[in-house]
């Protein structure tokens, strides 16, 4: 005859019932034993993520279940995030590994790239010519041990080009292992040359530089911006140039405190060209390829594709597979070699990465220009060849260059 009343609970509390109830009871007392540990964890760890100053707890979905807490509500239209109907905790699905890929870039690429500088960097400008208006910028970046005065552009192109305002950063001064550990302008550290990737890269030191020179592009940025408010802001443009800023006329204000509409930064962003020598060439081309709007183009004197195996994902959610290059190099360069930088072409340009991992850019639009007898430099040819390239770019009248040059 069943138990009933408190004889039933003294069973109960004795492990008294028969067999099958016994089992029922343990396995009750094992999840509610759960439960009360998942909920637990979830207050201590809620605990310490809002005294952090973070608002909602993401866990993935399949981890909540673990704990007991199977039934899950979602409540956005994406079912991206979801609650427990039993508490206020929110919860993250697990996203497709690509979503996922893209979110860890965007906000690696937020933090090392585009956050703000350990400092400020003197930049020497030369404005554009007098009487004219300020319509495009070039920014060169020199190379190890240089300085700004180190610049063929400005002086070789100034006069054919007299709308583009010119500026040349100074490197911060670092210790590189390659001149002897001594101090000097750099933008990175490098072991030995002649250079080999492989063996000899310095990820730290690229990422901050580019947050230095992301600084400088966005505060050019404005000032192309202030200048084309000046002459009556995007409608002032030509219909070629509307017709490329149409996409983001409607898009509004950015809330950052920079200066500019969606469309006002990306016209002022296309305006721009990031130009480098050595290391200069090899910031230019980080920078360039994962800045934040889609720069006019990129020039690489004598430089070499850095980030090897990582660059590829730092672009892949950016539209820059059409992105103009011009590359110059020297084919008896003894530091940075002619062949590294054939492979650094090669790596760019393939569509998906090596079996190594290495490149897988995709792009197709990179000018290269392979000089005989060319160490470590530049020379005249190469500036005439540049200023073509910023002609197309600019789509400005090609000012005293005979065909031939072309």
């Amino acid at each position: 005859m069943p138990q009933k009343g408190a004889a039933r609970r003294q069973s109960l509390a004795m492990g008294m019932l028969d067999g099958n109830e016994s089992r029922y009871t343990k396995a009750a007392a094992a999840r509610k034993f759960r439960t009360r540990v998942a909920k637990l964890m979830a207050f201590v760890l809620l605990a310490i993520l809002v005294a952090h100053g973070i608002k909602r707890v993401y866990f993935d979905v399949e981890t909540v279940s673990s704990y007991g807490m199977e039934e899950i509500e979602v409540v956005s239209p994406d079912d991206d995030v979801v609650r427990s109907p039993k508490s206020s905790m929110w919860w993250r699905k697990k996203r497709p590994a690509a979503a996922s890929d893209a979110s860890q870039t965007f906000f690696f690429r937020e933090k090392e790239l585009y956050g703000p500088p350990e400092q400020d960097l003197q930049t020497v400008i030369i404005s554009e010519k007098r009487g004219s208006r300020h319509e495009e910028t070039v920014i060169f970046l020199h190379g190890l041990a240089q300085h700004t005065w180190d610049e063929p552009m400005s002086d070789q192109l100034g006069e054919r080009f007299p709308t583009v305002r010119w500026l040349m950063p100074q490197a911060p001064e670092r210790v590189v292992s390659v001149r002897h550990s001594e101090t000097t302008p750099a933008w990175f550290d490098m072991q030995k040359f002649p250079y080999v990737n492989s063996l000899d890269e310095d990820p730290a030191h690229l990422y901050e530089s580019a947050r230095l020179i992301n600084s400088i592009i966005a505060a050019e940025r404005s000032e192309l911006i202030r200048a084309l408010r000046e002459r009556g802001g995007l409608d002032s443009l030509s219909n070629h140039e509307r017709v490329r800023t149409s996409q983001w006329i409607d898009v509004g204000d950015v809330n950052d405190g920079a200066l500019g509409t969606v469309a006002e930064r990306h016209w002022a962003s296309s305006r721009i060209i990031l130009a480098g020598f050595s290391q200069g060439g090899v910031m230019a081309l980080l920078t360039g390829l994962t800045s934040q709007y889609r720069l006019g183009g990129i020039v690489v004197l004598s430089g070499f594709m850095p980030l090897r195996s990582k660059l590829a994902s730092l672009v892949a959610d950016l539209d820059r597979s059409t992105m103009p290059i011009f590359w110059g190099h020297g084919q008896s360069d003894p530091y940075l070699l002619h062949d590294d930088a054939l492979e650094s072409m090669e790596l760019l340009q393939a569509s998906h990465p090596a079996d190594s991992g290495l490149g897988g850019l995709g792009m197709s639009a990179i000018e290269f220009h392979s000089y005989p007898g060319l160490e470590h430099s530049w020379f005249p040819p190469e500036m005439v060849h540049l200023g073509n390239f910023l002609a197309r770019i600019f789509q400005t009248r090609d000012v005293g260059v005979t065909q031939d040059d072309q």
